[in-house]
């Protein structure tokens, strides 16, 4: 259930990213929103599992799932000015200057936002308690489904780097990935094709 309420903090906060910025919404885009999500929820259930088969402190689940959670709305801040959350250049990059430029952005909006973020992550797993067996069974394949076609939806669309997931941005380079073609030896040489142009040789020392 912790599993499902990590998944439904992701896409709320990722909702409030999105919402802040003009970007296309398709059938494919929705997939490419949240597929990182998914990917990171379902990665979080699987560590939830093997904490209880070795018998670990049920308290260290909490922790991650908080920290976790926590980390999500503070970058909620982030996502809505520049559409992506903190990554480690970023990170590393700013560091004294990053703390003052999110208390600028840390506006009364941005603070209802975290707030209500927080509030859902404390109350979802609490309310996933009574959702079916069935149910349950349903939005695992769900995520699963999701994470299968993720990758390939987010080749068709145009996410402006709004999908990214706060933990798997961290993980990561943090970088967009730009693919470029094969260009020349030298960077300074140009790429087009050298014109003939017109010899004007018989107006040197005209202006003297």
């Amino acid at each position: 259930m912790r599993c499902a309420s990590l998944f439904l903090v992701f896409a709320m906060a990722k909702l409030v990213i999105v919402w802040g910025h003009a970007a296309p919404l398709t059938c494919w885009s929705l997939l490419a929103y949240l597929w990182q999500d998914a990917m990171v929820a379902l990665a979080f259930g699987v560590f939830e599992i093997a904490a209880q088969k070795i018998g670990a402190p049920t308290r260290i689940v909490w922790i991650v799932y908080w920290a976790v959670a926590a980390y999500t709305a503070i970058n909620i801040s982030v996502g809505r000015v520049v559409s992506t959350p903190l990554t480690r250049p970023m990170l590393r990059a700013a560091r004294g200057p990053l703390a003052d430029s999110m208390l600028v952005y840390l506006t009364a909006t941005n603070i209802l936002f975290l707030v209500s973020v927080m509030a859902a992550a404390a109350s979802l797993p609490r309310l996933m308690r009574r959702v079916p067996q069935k149910f349950a069974r349903l939005a695992l394949i769900g995520l699963i489904a999701v994470i299968l076609l993720g990758p390939m939806a987010s080749s068709r669309a145009d996410t402006r780097w709004m999908d990214r997931n706060v933990v798997t941005v961290l993980i990561g380079t943090g970088l967009p990935y730009v693919q470029t073609g094969a260009g020349a030896s030298d960077w300074r040489e140009s790429r087009f094709e050298p014109e003939p142009t017109e010899d004007l040789s018989r107006f040197a020392g005209a202006a003297h």
